[in-house]
Parts: C-alpha cells; sequence; structure tokens
C-alpha cells in the first residue's frame, strides 16, 4: 500500500508533513493487522482458506515442511484450512510502514526479515524452502505414527525443496473506509495546525 500526499497540497520543508504520514503509516499498520485478526483482505472480502481445493485431510504441506526443516513437530494448527496467516504471530509483527517524506510517500509493507513469506503470502508470489535431511528423518518418523498423512506428504522424500505459490491473500491495500480516514486525518491534522 502506498499513500502519496502530493507536493502542491503541502509544503514539505513543514515539519508537520513528516509527522504526517508517519500517522498514515500507522494507520495502514492497524488496518493491515485488522484485516489478518478478522480474515479479510483490504477490500473486505473474506480471506481464502488454506488449500481451498485440497479434500480432508487437510494438511498445510509448506508450513508443516518448514517446521520439520527446524527439526520440530508439526502442530495442530497445520492440520486446520483456517485461521490462515496467524500462524506464530511472527506475520502480524511483520508489518509495518516506511516514510519517505522527499517524495511525499508512506508504504505499508511487510517486513520480510521478520516474516519472510509474508510479501509471498500478500501477493501470492512463490517461495520455494529446501527439503532437508533433517526434515526427511523427522517426516519419516512422523508417518510411521500417522499414516493417513502419507498421500499428502510422502512425496516430499523424493524432493530437495519444495515450490509453493499461495493464493494472494491482499491484507495491505487501502480500502475506501481507510481512504477516508486518511482524508479525514489530512484535513483535521491541518486544521489542528499539525499537533496530532
Amino acid at each position: 500500500m502506498a499513500v502519496t500526499i502530493s507536493r502542491d497540497t503541502y509544503d514539505r520543508a513543514d515539519a508537520r508533513y513528516e509527522s504526517l504520514l508517519d500517522i498514515i503509516g500507522m494507520f495502514g499498520v492497524s488496518s493491515a493487522q485488522d484485516n489478518v485478526r478478522q480474515q479479510i483482505m483490504f477490500d473486505g472480502t473474506p480471506m481464502p482458506k488454506r488449500y481451498p481445493n485440497q479434500s480432508r485431510p487437510k494438511v498445510n504441506v509448506a508450513g508443516i515442511l518448514s517446521d520439520f526443516n527446524r527439526g520440530t513437530n508439526p502442530p495442530s494448527r497445520r492440520f486446520s484450512d483456517a485461521p490462515v496467516l496467524q500462524d506464530t504471530g511472527a506475520l502480524f509483527k511483520s508489518i509495518t510502514h516506511e516514510v519517505k517524506a522527499v517524495d511525499g510517500e508512506v508504504d505499508v509493507l511487510a517486513d520480510e526479515s521478520i516474516a519472510p513469506y509474508a510479501a509471498a503470502q500478500n501477493d501470492g508470489i512463490a517461495s520455494t524452502q529446501p527439503v532437508t535431511e533433517q526434515a526427511k528423518k523427522s517426516l519419516a518418523t512422523f508417518l510411521r505414527k500417522n499414516k493417513q498423512y502419507q498421500p499428502r506428504l510422502g512425496f516430499l522424500f523424493a524432493r530437495d525443496e519444495l515450490t509453493t505459490k499461495p493464493i494472494a491473500r491482499k491484507f495491505i491495500g487501502v480500502s475506501e473506509e481507510l481512504e477516508g480516514d486518511v482524508a479525514k486525518l489530512v484535513e483535521e491534522f491541518y486544521q489542528a495546525g499539525g499537533e496530532k
């Protein structure tokens, strides 16, 4: 999400200008976090569930592989199709903003240093993770006890990596409501002399 306040509208030399952009960024972050919490995309439509075309039992293959690569067992949430984007809280924490006062812009984005998969989830971009020897050992142990998941996970033994392309779940964006809130904020900010 990018919001630009034109050079003609406000004096960028005004110290309040950068403060205004920062507040707009905080509005955008709050909006995106609310979308994740409420399981809606920025336009108000429900977020697609995990693997919507997968029959039961539901298996979050990418998430389980990530667990096995770290040497941990998959938690129960890996076998559910919802809620999405809430597994660890890292994606929620990754939503931040950057102010570019010179350009009159504020960007709301997902910081990939906190959640490397966050932008891919928002935009539906393919990502790849290795299938390590550790993962294969953990998988073998898991499948001995949970044979019902063999059809969904057994293929990983023959792979060196797994590429997944998630459905875009646009939690970051400018809704009509956010656009109206920002317009009102800008008006109130300058009417109050930039003291917000």
